[in-house]
């Protein structure tokens, strides 16, 4: 939308004397222009020094920023410094002119989680791997970690929080030293699983009406779902049948193919098309690819390799196991290729 990049930040140096070092505990989005001018804007604001915490701050770290496509929300994951008793919950933020203390953004949690090893069964007690669904921040899927019906283990399930337009961010409450915070009036909480061991971060389809995630079949393998954002799919269609872990899930923006990596290499999945649920292989190297991400139009991808260390007349350099460095790559999807080449998902299985 804007030029310009969020990333996760700890304390100023001229701050540490009094907030401590960097931590998951400890620490805020900062956003930057594009152009490289150095400008830094915090965005949230961290503050545990009050009986009430300050409106619209935050007593812990963000984690994981996300625009919105539209770019009016910020998604992230929380950790409470104040609260420890809590596990990692989800957030947004929003611009408002009641932001606190000069920060830009007025921050809330988007779940209560309940509080460790005392939930109930139905109770969320982490929240975690979430992402935006749709381009104007109105859905949010997550992974729960839920109390099961029996009382005793867990579940780890697709959630989705509807957080419509008119939720009014200033309802929330920011929490004080024996208060967790508690999100604004008007988001719903929405179960899309229920026992299927749901893992890795989730991903939602440009149009905003299905999710992409994995989770572990009966080998114990992670292997890619899909299902309807508005929860009328009562059962997730199973994508892969892989012998090795599927992971980086990537929507493709035409919402009708996804990317994704399994033992270094990046395969395409057809998913509701004429060529549905066929894959075909991307690369044939295993060269333990990971962070894979798809270009807005589409045409590429980029992802990073652990590559050799060399020195500077390019030669290996001997006894540098474990120092390899992780280098940026780009690819180019040459279409003409993948649509003439589709294979079936038994083939490869």
């Amino acid at each position: 939308k804007e030029n310009k990049v969020i990333f996760i930040h700890g304390p100023f140096l001229h701050e540490v004397k009094e907030r401590g070092y960097y931590s998951i505990r400890n620490r805020n989005g900062v956003e930057v222009d594009g152009d490289g001018n150095g400008d830094i804007v915090k965005v949230d604001y961290r503050d545990i020094s009050n009986k009430v915490t300050v409106h619209g701050a935050h007593r812990g770290g963000t984690h994981r920023h996300e625009y919105t496509r539209s770019g009016n929300r910020i998604g992230f994951t929380y950790d409470d410094f104040i609260l420890q008793n809590y596990d990692r919950t989800i957030g947004y933020m929003e611009k408002s002119p009641n932001a606190p203390n000069g920060v830009t953004h007025f921050f809330t949690v988007i779940l209560k989680p309940a509080e460790k090893d005392n939930s109930k069964p139905g109770e969320i007690e982490k929240a975690n791997d979430d992402s935006w669904i749709d381009s104007l921040g109105t859905m949010r899927a997550f992974i729960g970690k839920v109390r099961n019906d029996n009382g005793i283990d867990f579940d780890t399930d697709l959630f989705v929080a509807e957080i419509p337009l008119d939720v009014e961010i200033t309802t929330s409450y920011s929490g004080s030293q024996t208060e967790y915070p508690r999100p604004p009036q008007g988001i719903k909480i929405r179960r899309l699983t229920n026992g299927l061991k749901v893992s890795g971060i989730v991903r939602g389809s440009y149009d905003g009406k299905t999710i992409a995630f994995t989770a572990l079949d009966k080998n114990n393998v992670k292997q890619i779902f899909v299902t309807k954002a508005d929860g009328t799919q009562k059962n997730p269609q199973k994508i892969t049948s892989f012998n090795s872990d599927c992971n980086s899930v990537r929507w493709h923006p035409n919402n009708n193919y996804l990317f994704f990596v399994s033992e270094g290499n990046i395969y395409i999945a057809s998913i509701f098309s004429d060529k549905e649920n066929k894959i075909f292989k991307l690369t044939d190297d295993n060269l333990e690819r990971t962070q894979l991400v798809v270009s807005h139009d589409g045409k590429r991808l980029a992802y990073v390799i652990a590559t050799q260390t060399r020195d500077s007349e390019t030669k290996l350099v001997k006894d540098a196991v474990g120092n390899d460095y992780k280098q940026i790559f780009i690819m180019e999807i040459i279409w003409e290729k993948i649509n003439s080449s589709f294979i079936n998902l038994s083939e490869i299985s």
